[in-house]
């Protein structure tokens, strides 16, 4: 079980974390201004099959972490918590807004799920919970397992590394160190004899590069050669505000020691690093989103 505890009590690191995890799984999604209880709200629009007109439903999205309660034991979330029927009309007719999700950390009591019942009979208000477990089963996903490393860094490293297969033999998704990627081979088999410790050993060494300020480095796919004995790997260097020169990407392809052999394991290196431009206070800035892995080589 995660432990949401990780999250600190006042709230604001899980709105981040459903931002991330919506962002994952398409969603679009936006802070409202600010609400009738002088908080800014997150809005979650979720769009229509087209086959039924492609409407888009936006969702008013209720935060609710009691994880820490009770001196660390939790509680529910209970009906006092969340707004009456009036009240839940008043918000979302206020954020222009068709549904309400509760989001909590916990789970929500019987009398809170009563009333939600009550409210979708009688007012025909979308009503929809993600409690702890359907968050944590949306978090164990390829992109979700790197929302989960970077909210929830400690509960992450208990459970290890993620691989998750696709519908190619060869190709699988690893998730570790908060970062999703690909992990091929020549064939199927060569992909399930992975040297996991050594991909890890090589991620960390990356990530130990000081960078300047904006300036990130992710991993984006992993290439074994079990013919040659080799790893090649493709890194995005993501910057903001202060554009890294042809060195200084050079300087890091050279230390992430490409066609140089780097570790005591007999394996040689090739790496790629592309410079890509980012602007992360956008509301849909996705340091993984998948059109970084589009541009992948197509053995990848």
């Amino acid at each position: 079980m995660l432990d949401f505890k990780e999250l600190g009590a006042n709230g604001r690191a899980f709105e981040q974390l459903l931002r991330e995890l919506a962002l994952t799984l398409g969603l679009d999604v936006a802070w409202s201004g600010v609400g009738p209880d002088d908080e800014h709200d997150l809005i979650i629009e979720e769009r229509g099959d087209v086959l039924f007109g492609a409407t888009t439903r936006r969702w008013l999205v209720s935060a609710k972490d009691y994880s820490s309660a009770n001196s660390g034991q939790g509680r529910a979330v209970s009906s006092s918590d969340v707004a009456d029927s009036g009240g839940i009309r008043d918000a979302l007719d206020h954020h222009a807004a068709d549904g309400f999700l509760l989001a909590c950390t916990t789970y929500p009591s019987s009398a809170l799920v009563r009333r939600f019942d009550s409210i979708r009979a009688t007012r025909r208000i979308p009503l929809h919970t993600w409690d702890s477990v359907a968050i944590e089963r949306l978090l164990d996903t390829p992109a979700g397992w790197a929302v989960l490393q970077r909210f929830l860094p400690n509960s992450a490293d208990a459970l290890g590394w993620r691989v998750f297969a696709t519908e190619s033999p060869n190709r699988y998704v690893g998730v570790t160190r908060g970062m999703w990627f690909r992990l091929t081979g020549r064939y199927g088999g060569a992909v399930k004899e992975f040297h996991l410790t050594s991909v890890a050993k090589r991620i960390d060494f990356a990530l130990a590069r000081t960078l300047p300020d904006d300036h990130q480095l992710r991993l984006r796919g992993v290439f074994y050669d079990d013919k040659n004995g080799s790893f090649t790997s493709h890194w995005d260097y993501l910057w903001q505000h202060e554009a890294p020169s042809v060195d200084a990407i050079q300087r890091m392809v050279d230390y992430l020691g490409d066609g140089q052999v780097r570790f005591k394991d007999g394996q040689t290196d090739w790496v790629t690093v592309d410079a890509r431009r980012v602007f992360r206070q956008s509301d849909n800035y996705d340091a993984d989103s998948p059109k970084y892995y589009e541009q992948l080589p197509s053995y990848w």
